[in-house]
């Protein structure tokens, strides 16, 4: 009689809230029903996922707030989820537009695919137009780094610099006998003609010059 009035739907409903109360754990194991925890583990991701995407906000211009978004919007997708057709349900699920998560699936397989190494490109802040030294410039300062410091005697102490996924390009470390401010003081007494600041020299030093620690 309680059931006669409801649709499929809230029959199904009920039934399952009936299914999750702690008083039913006896009766089900005797009827040889098992719930998936699983499902209810990932339905809680999803909300942890949802209440940080809301926390964060959409039109957000912070770009610590966009980043973020950017991170867990890239992690979320995969070429798993175009080919099994999910694009639609988890756009629904996080409350999120379809073009948002074509964006990250774009951003995600960049980052899978290890051809693509401009993905690993260092994004930094572009100099002055008046300020850019010259390619023969830092030559010379990389060259200064490179044969003023120390070679390091043990084979064993190489420094690796990362240029994509999987992919580092070793260099036995060079060490340095002074502080980098007397070691740019000898830059500039060898060099009288070159007017350079100490941030933009220490700026060309190699990956692999390192300071000497005692």
């Amino acid at each position: 009689m309680f059931f006669g009035n409801k649709t499929v739907v809230e029959k199904c409903q009920l039934f399952m809230h009936l299914l999750k109360m702690q008083k039913m754990r006896p009766m089900l194991s005797k009827l040889k029903i098992r719930v998936n925890k699983k499902l209810e583990r990932n339905a809680i991701i999803v909300k942890n996922l949802f209440s940080a995407l809301n926390s964060i906000g959409k039109d957000s211009k912070e770009k610590d707030n966009r980043a973020a978004r950017r991170v867990i919007t890239t992690s979320l997708v995969s070429h798993h989820l175009r080919k099994g057709r999910y694009m639609r349900q988890t756009c629904i699920d996080l409350n999120l537009n379809r073009t948002t998560l074509r964006r990250a699936l774009s951003r995600r397989e960049k980052i899978d695919d290890p051809l693509q190494n401009e993905t690993w490109a260092f994004g930094g802040r572009l100099p002055r137009f008046d300020k850019k030294l010259s390619d023969d410039v830092k030559e010379e300062i990389t060259q200064f780094w490179h044969s003023s410091s120390q070679v390091s005697p043990n084979a064993k102490n190489v420094s690796k610099l990362r240029i994509g996924i999987r992919d580092c390009t070793p260099h036995l470390k060079h060490y340095l006998e002074v502080s980098q401010t007397m070691f740019f003081k000898q830059f500039r007494e060898s060099h009288p003609s070159l007017h350079i600041s100490q941030r933009s020299f220490e700026s060309l030093k190699p990956f692999y010059c390192v300071p000497l620690k005692i």
